[in-house]
């Protein structure tokens, strides 16, 4: 199917919990390994234990199972078709030929489930009881064998395989999709950025949900928030490609196709130079950025406030906001400048109320407080308000609309 040779078997499902592993290295990023690493033995895996051991009327779909080193060999079963067949059942017959058979393997062969992973771990946990050992082990399960190169290029194409039949098959968290999507090139800018960056590189939130527990106090922010912000200052209407051939793609399109890998660096070195205006412009997020340790950031992020970046919303809208001021003619570096002119203080103006509710020590998220900000943030970084279709009086009616007392200020002429 497709470029893809693939070889549809059954194994048992002893051999599975011996052999087959449920991920392998696959992934670009070590942090998020772990975090799939840990996903895997927990909630659904142990849903599949149970069904195994309590349910007599089991059934699987195919594993896929890629397939590394040894000396795997295909063995092929002859079939002749016997004379009491009519000429279109024997012609059916002969089209068998080279298509059944058995797969043999060495034993020395890495294997792996590129989807199934739950089911794989499930498996594993319901034979470790020695009850069910024996009477689950001999039982078969069908499986799709493929093969897995370990360059740059096989890699990505097993990456990629994941990530389709796992986007295809069933619902997929958000977070699962950065940590595995090889063809959307803000989520391959978010996991290199996870490591290499020394702002998020063990600093970033990694768990399904874009919002922080307040008892984590070294986070910056959630690797879904930063995807979120890098989507919103990279997303337009339309991308032009030119390579490998030219042509006009809408966004949804551009990030569910792999662009080329020059394409990648080009995007991966503008998020890092956003990040390092704000890194330079903002001491907080310096301070961060340059320890050496991981640094306690509960002065900036507690139920009294803190300061607005380290709050998932607050990083997206200073991202969005640095879009805006680019989009109107301003450097990078002058964006970030004019950003920090601006006080980021939960409980000072213009925030409290807006996005910080001081009474239930908690950020507001509704979208129409989060369009108002933005338009805060255009004006106090003397923008023109026609550049967010408003104006001073239809802002001013907007927040009075919202409940918010704010009193709209140019911090930058």
């Amino acid at each position: 199917m497709g470029d893809w040779t693939y070889y549809l078997c059954v194994i048992r499902m002893r051999d599975i919990a011996e052999r087959v592993q449920p991920v392998a290295d696959i992934h670009d990023t070590k942090t998020l390994s772990d975090w799939i690493q840990r996903q895997l033995q927990e909630g659904h895996s142990d849903l599949i234990k149970d069904y195994l051991k309590s349910q007599d009327q089991r059934l699987f779909n195919a594993l896929v199972i890629g397939i590394y080193g040894g000396a795997p060999e295909w063995c092929e079963v002859s079939i002749s078709p016997s004379g009491e067949l009519n000429n279109e059942e024997q012609n059916a017959v002969k089209e068998l030929n080279g298509t059944l058979g058995f797969l043999r393997l060495q034993g020395t062969e890495e294997l792996f489930a590129i989807d199934g992973q739950h089911r794989v771990v499930g498996i594993k946990k319901a034979l470790e009881e020695a009850k069910y050992a024996q009477k689950l082990g001999q039982e078969e399960v069908a499986a799709l064998f493929v093969a897995h190169t370990r360059t740059k290029e096989g890699i990505e194409r097993t990456r990629r395989l994941f990530t389709v039949l796992n986007r295809h098959a069933k619902a997929v968290s958000n977070m699962e999709l950065i940590a595995l999507d090889d063809d959307d090139v803000i989520a391959i800018v978010t996991r290199r950025l996870t490591d290499r960056y020394a702002l998020f590189k063990d600093k970033l939130y990694l768990k399904k949900g874009k919002n922080i527990p307040s008892s984590d106090e070294t986070s910056v922010t959630s690797i879904i928030a930063l995807y979120d912000a890098l989507n919103e200052y990279f997303k337009k209407a339309k991308v032009e490609i030119k390579k490998p051939k030219p042509e006009v793609l809408t966004w949804n399109s551009f990030i569910k196709s792999r662009p080329s890998d020059e394409v990648i660096e080009d995007y991966y070195q503008e998020a890092v130079a956003v990040l390092d205006a704000l890194v330079k412009n903002f001491p907080p997020l310096a301070e961060v950025a340059n320890a050496k340790a991981r640094v306690n950031l509960k002065k900036y992020r507690s139920s009294k406030g803190g300061n607005l970046l380290f709050r998932p919303i607050g990083f997206q809208i200073a991202l969005r906001a640095i879009r805006l001021l680019t989009d109107n003619g301003h450097s990078v570096e002058e964006a970030a400048e004019r950003l920090s002119k601006m006080p980021w203080e939960l409980n000072s103006e213009p925030w409290s109320g807006l996005l910080w509710n001081a009474t239930g020590g908690r950020i507001i998220t509704q979208k129409e407080h989060q369009k108002a900000a933005l338009k805060v943030i255009a004006y106090g970084t003397g923008l023109d308000l026609k550049t967010v279709n408003s104006s001073k009086v239809a802002l001013e009616k907007e927040l009075r609309n919202l409940e918010v007392e704010v009193k709209l200020k140019r911090y930058v002429h």
